[in-house]
């Protein structure tokens, strides 16, 4: 229910620019709720982190901390512009922590990536991100809706 509710924003907010994303972002909820829970940060997007001189990793603005499956920080963290092989690289870092090829986690992966745009078309219909942070969240929702079908 609670992208349900994301689905329905971001529906209202840009129509049948989306195209038919609820069957898909259905399916992907359902999947998602088959992955083992842990504490997510809910925006682990790379404004978050800050770097101390030390080399660890800070993270702040944890306003949409909640429970669910850890790779929606992965995917948060590897949105956006990286350098090339970047996001393979992080994808398979994370992947090897839990013993599991990379390809293992794909579809779920995709899953992520599909209900994360959803939620950020939903987010408002006034906001725009600074242009640094800029992302085509709709290419993004329907990318992942295709990769998923």
């Amino acid at each position: 229910s609670y992208f349900a509710r994301w689905l329905t924003r971001a529906q209202t907010f840009h129509g049948e620019a989306l195209g038919d994303l609820a069957g898909a972002a259905g399916a992907a909820a359902e999947r998602l709720a088959e992955l083992p829970l842990t504490i997510v940060h809910g925006e682990l997007y790379a404004p978050n982190v800050l770097i101390r001189p030390d080399g660890r990793a800070c993270l702040i603005d944890w306003e949409t901390a909640a429970v669910g499956p850890g790779l929606f920080d992965l995917v948060a963290l590897t949105s956006g512009a990286l350098p090339d092989g970047g996001r393979d690289g992080i994808v398979a870092a994370y992947a090897g922590e839990l013993g599991l090829d990379p390809g293992e986690l794909a579809g779920a992966l995709e899953c992520c990536r599909l209900l994360i745009a959803i939620q950020w078309l939903g987010w408002s219909n006034r906001w725009t991100p600074p242009q640094a942070q800029a992302h085509d969240w709709r290419g993004e929702a329907v990318r992942a809706a295709e990769a998923l079908a």
